[in-house]
């Protein structure tokens, strides 16, 4: 899945830990945009993208949407490259009863249409994503 987020951040905390080491904290809000979904289920032969779906956030419903970040720069390797470990609690949602494009095999017969999104999907959301590593490169 692709998506592009916009994040406003409203509170962001930093400190530097070492020399070479920094701690990022913050709230705010996210403003998702409009992406698409791919869903595979082998046992039911479906294979469908969904594109053109609405995206909406609850970033100030309990937990807040925060995220927590370290830096480490590697000043071994380049004084500008850091790498990143950073975990975001992002909460976004889809509506189940929006209008979007759903093309592919659905229970083995083909599918190009325009559909409610929840006839086939019920509740789609993502959130808490932490990433492992992040090479970062400043120039």
């Amino acid at each position: 899945m692709k998506t592009i987020k916009i994040l406003i951040s409203l509170f962001v905390f930093s400190v530097c830990i070492a020399q070479d080491l920094t701690f990022f904290a913050y709230l705010g809000k996210n403003l998702p945009a409009s992406t698409y979904l791919k869903i595979s289920q082998d046992i039911n032969q479906t294979f469908l993208r969904f594109d053109g779906i609405k995206l909406s956030d609850k970033s100030f419903e309990f937990p807040l949407y925060y995220g927590f970040k370290i830096s480490y720069r590697l000043k071994f390797v380049n004084p500008r490259t850091f790498v990143e470990l950073e975990f975001i609690h992002s909460k976004v949602y889809s509506n189940p009863e929006q209008i979007v494009r759903a093309v592919g095999i659905y229970r083995n017969a083909l599918v190009d249409s325009v559909i409610r999104f929840g006839d086939i999907v019920q509740n789609f959301f993502y959130f808490p994503w932490f990433k492992l590593c992040d090479f970062k490169l400043w120039l």
